[in-house]
């Protein structure tokens, strides 16, 4: 005599299999972006250098973390004032202002001579 056994559980079972793989794919496509990142904070952190010596010894939110963490991450510039001007602004001291100093070596003429 032959049995013939349903597949119904079985196919059950694929099909939660497959709900929690996508779900995990599409977690994981957050977590790929530092602005969204909850769970490779931490990673993404420590590859990054941060906290920084500004930031060591404040408690962040996480929603600050992953700001300063984009910041560091995505922004494409050079050492110029506007270029931490715009940071700044970015991280929330849109009136921040920056102090520059000349440069004095050897060769330049000192004022007090």
């Amino acid at each position: 005599m032959i049995t013939y056994y349903s597949t119904k559980p079985v196919w059950g079972a694929v099909v939660t299999s497959s709900d929690l793989f996508n779900k995990a794919a599409d977690g994981l496509m957050i977590e790929i972006n530092p602005a969204q990142s909850v769970e490779l904070i931490n990673r993404y952190e420590k590859l990054c250098g941060l906290p920084d010596k500004c930031l060591a010894n404040r408690k962040q939110t996480i929603g600050e973390r992953q700001q300063v963490l984009d910041a560091k991450v995505n922004t494409v510039g050079g050492i110029s004032e506007a270029f931490f001007k715009k940071q700044l602004e970015i991280l929330g001291y849109p009136t921040a202002t920056i102090e520059q100093f000349q440069h004095i070596d050897s060769t330049t003429r000192s004022v007090l001579v």
